[in-house]
């Protein structure tokens, strides 16, 4: 997935803690994928969310509300700096 959004120029920022993990992050600019490669994986997409549908209006604006309202709730001057 890393080689595909680089090939379609997205910037990707992969985040791992795992040594080999990271060397496999690396190891994306050794090869390209093909034309058909690329269309297969673009076929892929369902152009559907896995956590709620962002073309649902009523469903953005709950989601904004929920972020509203816990921004209310946290008071980030209370939280220990350890820093």
């Amino acid at each position: 997935m890393l080689r595909w959004h680089i090939e379609r120029g997205v910037v990707v920022i992969p985040k791992s803690t795992h040594k080999e993990r990271m060397q496999e992050n690396f190891d994306v600019f050794d090869f390209v994928l093909s034309a058909d490669d690329m269309n297969a994986i673009a076929a892929l997409d369902k152009a559907e969310s896995s956590f709620f549908s962002h073309y649902d209006p009523s469903m953005v604006e709950w989601f904004v509300q929920m972020v509203e309202e816990r921004k209310k709730q946290h008071d980030s001057a209370k939280e220990v700096k350890n820093w």
